[in-house]
């Protein structure tokens, strides 16, 4: 239905042609008859329709609902372009938004229309009161038009403060050439200048430039300050300000390699060791990544020049032996460094050592690049405060501030042991020590007793050899992550430590290269329900003990579904490379009404499309988090499920190539509360759809070197 392109709104039209119509009947003009009757029952539907869109809008407003009571607007003009209501319906909603250049231009179009319809009229003074309310729309939208206010100044500082820490740096720079008034309300403001992070590096110098002349200004509002620049030019005029003393408050700095480059070199190294001890009463926290050899600052005359220093990361592509240094330049003077990154070529025990002992407060240990030896260091140093050890550990290890958040009411001792996932593991002689020194305060452990390097180069396993090592219990563990030793000797005494967690359940379990399913169901079962269940690289030939490993998982999962409700806390299920999960196993695990997490690997864990979209299917009301990495099955159809998930926070996906560019827009256009999502080796999607899915989704990782 179309409006009549020849009419004004006019809901008294009707009226006036219902007297035609009855003149013309008396007069027996059957033809006018029909023809007016037409016409006026179009025009009453037209009225009716463009009187509720009317209504609506204006409600629709008053609820603060704008662009609904915009697009009802915009519809009442589509739909009868003559009639002026729908143009002041529409410009009186712009400039309610204050979109005052969008509303005159809206009653301007009102007022054409107008005067249209008087032409066709000849009238000569048109009384309509539509036509006076779009001149007095237009009127109060130019003066408002006119008005000039400045939002930023009328705020109270500390809201204005709050808006600009969310800004970035560029366009805080921006923002400070906006006036005098704005640049000296920036320029004084701490709060905003308390983090900047000049982090364009190559592919972008302008950018590190123009941020840098910002520092001037608000150097001494900086407590947290990122440098990562491939210039020489901004590497030196960072390091000329640290050396004039300009970041008076700053606690904590990162300087990345190429920054690092050019900020420490033997012609400065002068300057940059002024630069670190006129901070040295602020600064607390220091992140250096030095991607060369022969650096010329060594590792002790950094904590030299930095007493206060709480928290150091360093990664160094030499030798620790190389970049030590003499730490006999501290004396006897204990450092207060509670958390301690270091990554460098080789670390050995006898290097680390005396930075040990010059760290007696120490919490956290990260090394990355150390050889055994280390392990038997932290058997033989008193540490008393270590409570976070983590060797050549490749997974996300807790941080400080994360440890504090947690309640803990046992002894003190280390809380969290990390070993390697990828790659050969440590040595269980000394790291069973370890293990059994804090099997009373230890609450996370990974541990990856797999063939060594050392034991690879004897050629290991020795045949006839049965090693025998001390038994410990857990009691207070949460998660247990373990790979059997190379001589079966070990994994007995992982789950014989759990046998007194009765009280609560674990939070997770997860187990590696394992020979023993049954031995581990035999277990659990006697435990409260696990919460995480992951199962990684267990593969299995023979039809027979495929069987026996299938029936074991079909009597764990029976048993926690045997359980009241309340009691089921089984909230994630991992199966890596595993083939023993038959369909019945699977059948059971869809059963479980507080799965939340599903993680699948590798084409034989689940080894048909079907079966996958069945599990899919049944657990998409349910699942919060699913991950599906290596199996060559998933396809667009596979993701249409996977939009269809309503309650579907994060998706990772690797290493699939069977994703069209156009189901990855159809799964974005619809999921619906999906928070993030991780592309890892995927398709090589175009860039546009990429662009387009970050759009709808908060969070897109794509983790890929070729974008």
């Amino acid at each position: 239905m179309t409006a009549n392109s020849s009419s004004c709104f006019n809901p008294l039209l009707s009226q006036t042609s219902f007297g035609h119509i009855l003149n013309a009947h008396h007069l027996h003009h059957h033809d006018q008859v029909i023809h007016l009757s037409a016409e006026t029952i179009t025009h009453v539907q037209q009225c009716q329709l463009f009187s509720l869109l009317n209504l609506r809008a204006q409600a629709l407003a008053m609820k603060g609902q704008f662009s609904q009571a915009v697009a009802d607007a915009q519809t009442m003009i589509q739909y009868a372009p003559t009639w002026i209501l729908g143009y002041l319906r529409l410009a009186d909603l712009l400039s309610m938004q204050g979109n005052q250049v969008a509303a005159l231009k809206i009653y301007d179009q009102g007022l054409i229309q107008a005067e249209k319809q008087q032409q066709q009229q000849k009238d000569t003074e048109n009384n309509d009161p539509i036509y006076t309310a779009l001149v007095e729309g237009k009127k109060q939208a130019m003066e408002k038009n006119n008005q000039r206010w400045d939002i930023i100044m009328m705020l109270p500082l500390e809201v204005a403060d709050s808006i600009f820490t969310f800004v970035p740096e560029l366009t805080k720079l921006s923002c400070m050439e906006v006036s005098m008034e704005w640049r000296d309300r920036l320029a004084n403001s701490a709060r905003t200048w308390a983090t900047v992070k000049n982090n364009y590096y190559y592919y972008d110098e302008p950018s590190a430039a123009a941020v840098l002349k910002i520092i001037p200004y608000v150097a001494r509002h900086v407590k947290d300050l990122k440098v990562n620049t491939n210039s020489t030019e901004i590497g030196r005029k960072y390091l000329e300000y640290f050396e004039n003393g300009d970041f008076k408050k700053l606690k904590i700095l990162e300087l990345t390699a190429g920054s690092m480059e050019h900020i420490v070199t033997p012609n400065t190294l002068e300057s940059f060791t002024r630069a670190i001890w006129q901070m040295r009463h602020t600064l607390t926290v220091l992140d250096l990544t030095i991607d060369f050899k022969n650096i010329p600052i060594s590792v002790a005359e950094l904590l030299f020049y930095t007493p206060h220093l709480k928290a150091l990361a360093l990664y160094i592509d030499d030798t620790l032996q190389a970049s030590l240094g003499d730490m006999e330049c501290l004396g006897g003077r204990p450092l207060v460094v509670e958390d301690f990154e270091l990554e460098t070529n080789d670390i050995r025990g006898r290097e680390l050592a005396p930075i040990l002992e010059h760290c007696p407060r120490l919490r956290r240990l990260h090394v990355i690049g150390a050889d055994p030896s280390v392990i038997d260091t932290i058997n033989d140093i008193h540490l008393e405060h270590l409570e976070i050890f983590a060797y050549n550990s490749t997974p996300a290890v807790t941080s400080l501030e994360a440890l504090d958040r947690e309640e803990y009411d046992g002894p003190p001792g280390l809380r969290e042991i990390m070993t390697p996932s990828d790659r050969n593991g440590v040595p269980a002689g000394s790291f069973i020590q370890l293990l059994c020194k804090h099997q009373r305060s230890l609450q996370r452990v990974v541990a990856n007793l797999s063939i060594t390097n050392e034991q690879e180069d004897r050629g290991e396993p020795y045949p006839g050899v049965h090693p025998t090592y001390q038994q410990w219990h857990f009691e207070r563990i949460q998660q247990l992550t373990y790979w059997p030793d190379i001589y079966d000797a070990v994994e007995r005494l992982f789950l014989e430590s759990i046998t007194s967690c009765t009280t609560r359940p674990l939070e997770l379990f997860s187990v590696v290269n394992s020979n023993h399913i049954p031995r581990i169901i035999n277990t659990l079962i006697h435990l409260p329900p696990v919460k995480k269940l992951e199962f990684t690289n267990i593969f299995y030939y023979e039809h027979d003990d495929m069987k026996e490993l299938s029936d074991a998982m079909i009597r764990l999962f029976k048993t926690y579904l045997s359980l009241p409700l309340q009691r089921q806390t089984l909230h994630t299920v991992s199966i890596q490379n595993s083939n023993f999960f038959s369909d019945p196993v699977l059948s059971l695990m869809t059963q479980f009404q507080s799965l939340r997490g599903l993680q699948v690997s590798g084409g034989a864990t689940i080894d048909s499309r079907e079966t996958l979209c069945r599990i899919l299917n049944e657990l998409k009301d349910q699942l919060t988090q699913v991950k599906l990495m290596e199996i060559y099955f998933i396809d667009d159809g596979v993701m249409d499920i996977l939009g269809n998930m309503p309650k579907l926070e994060k998706l990772t996906l690797g290493h699939l190539d069977r994703i069209t560019d156009q189901g990855l827009i159809h799964f974005a256009e619809k999921t619906r509360v999906l928070k993030t999502l991780v592309l890892d080796h995927c398709t090589e999607f175009e860039l546009e759809t990429l662009e387009f899915v970050n759009s709808k989704i908060k969070n897109v990782d794509v983790l890929d070197e070729d974008y």
